[in-house]
């Protein structure tokens, strides 16, 4: 559910490791926690070290014309609404993060990433059909779900990639909520992540990213030793974002 951080001398560039845990558990039948005790992987694993993401300055640019058509041409919320309207079936019928949550994890699902060697955009109607997509349709799949469901969201893309995001709110003090909810789903505490603009902050719920809504999109990583949660992306100077709703 994250990312795992450890040190290593500044000349080394790969090795093995192994993960030791140690368990302890919450009974439900009596007070107290239960000490499971140590468990540990019986293989090495190989692993190249990258060196910690500083922050890198990105330009931000919102519904550029060009890639509002490319967008438009495909996006179609009312192609998702027997799906969407099922998963708003389990969540009382209610928009929610909940039903955005169960959204991301109907896509992470089903959906089986495939490169897309020809740069086409799939079309929503296809996706859930076909069972594959790249970053681009997946994208495209949660941002049709989420508009079809109540909310507000945008297909935003960096160098070689794009990703959803989920419209929620300009106030601050919104994100706790949020970050309570997503824990709540997932049964565990998450660090929660989002891009924040002149409208205010918008959720990343990047399918091919972390393996949880809100979690990190692909191609990123967090800015290290920063208890705030920061975030930079590792390859690209540039972000381009585009509101989906009303395309249609």
């Amino acid at each position: 559910m994250g990312i795992l951080f450890f040190t290593v001398p500044s000349n080394v560039n790969e090795g093995t490791y192994s993960i030791m845990i140690k368990l302890e558990v919450e009974n439900s039948q009596s007070t107290g926690w239960e000490d499971l005790g140590t468990y540990q992987t019986n293989t090495y694993k190989h692993a190249s070290f990258s060196s910690p993401l500083t922050y890198q300055n990105f330009t931000t640019e919102t519904n550029p014309s060009f890639d509002v058509s490319t967008v438009s041409d495909v996006v179609d919320p009312f192609a998702t609404n027997v799906l969407a309207s099922g998963i708003l079936q389990n969540n009382s019928d209610i928009y929610s993060i909940q039903a955005v949550a169960d959204a991301f994890d109907w896509v992470r699902g089903h959906i089986a990433y495939v490169y897309d060697t020809q740069d086409h955009w799939q079309p929503p109607s296809q996706t859930p059909s076909w069972r594959t997509g790249d970053c681009k349709d997946q994208a495209i799949l949660m941002a049709s779900l989420i508009d079809q469901m109540g909310g507000d969201a945008r297909v935003n893309i960096i160098n070689e990639h794009a990703f959803a995001t989920v419209y929620i709110g300009d106030n601050g003090t919104n994100l706790t909520n949020v970050q309570r909810a997503i824990s709540s789903h997932y049964g565990t505490d998450v660090p929660v992540y989002f891009l924040k603009g002149p409208t205010g902050y918008w959720l990343v719920v990047d399918t091919t990213g972390f393996p949880y809504a809100g979690g990190l999109p692909t191609l990123s990583g967090p800015v290290v030793n920063d208890p705030s949660h920061s975030w930079s992306f590792d390859s690209s100077r540039w972000l381009i974002e585009i509101d989906t709703r009303g395309l249609r």
